[in-house]
Order: structure tokens, then C-alpha cells, then sequence
């Protein structure tokens, strides 16, 4: 598992990023029990504040692997078709 701290470092560079979507899950949405919690929460932390627990990226498999190659990571490859 991942330390909190690592999180937070991958998901600083990869805001940098304009082709890559990140989701956090932060100890914040874990401890909320609705989402007006959630954003009452995060309206009262700073950015220092948040712990995170995990998170999702979704980009290019060069840049992902960049951003996240240190990680034991869960690889899913998923076709949508319409």
C-alpha cells in the first residue's frame, strides 16, 4: 500500500498533465457519510491537509506509467462499445 504522502506527490504532477484525468479518494470522502459532508470537509482543509488514500488515473499508458511506475498498480483495460 501506498503512503499518503507518495499519493499526494503523484497526483501534484499529474494535475500537470492536461491529458490525464486523476479521481482522489482522500480519508475526507472516506470519514463523509453524504456528500454535502464531503464538501463541507474539504471546504474547511487546505490542500496540505488532505490525506490521501488512493486514486485513479486515466491518460496515456506512457504517461501513467511515468506518473505512477513506482506503484504496485491494478491495470484494467475495459472496451465501451455503443
Amino acid at each position: 500500500m501506498a503512503e499518503p504522502k507518495a499519493i499526494k506527490e503523484v497526483r501534484m504532477q499529474a494535475a500537470s498533465y492536461s491529458d490525464v484525468f486523476a479521481a482522489d479518494f482522500t480519508e475526507s470522502a472516506q470519514q463523509a457519510r453524504t456528500y454535502e459532508d464531503y464538501i463541507q470537509q474539504l471546504a474547511t482543509l487546505a490542500n496540505e491537509e488532505l490525506v490521501y488514500l488512493g486514486m485513479v488515473l486515466y491518460g496515456s499508458k506512457k504517461t501513467i506509467n511515468r506518473l505512477a511506475g513506482n506503484f504496485r498498480l491494478l491495470h484494467e483495460t475495459s472496451v465501451i462499445a455503443s
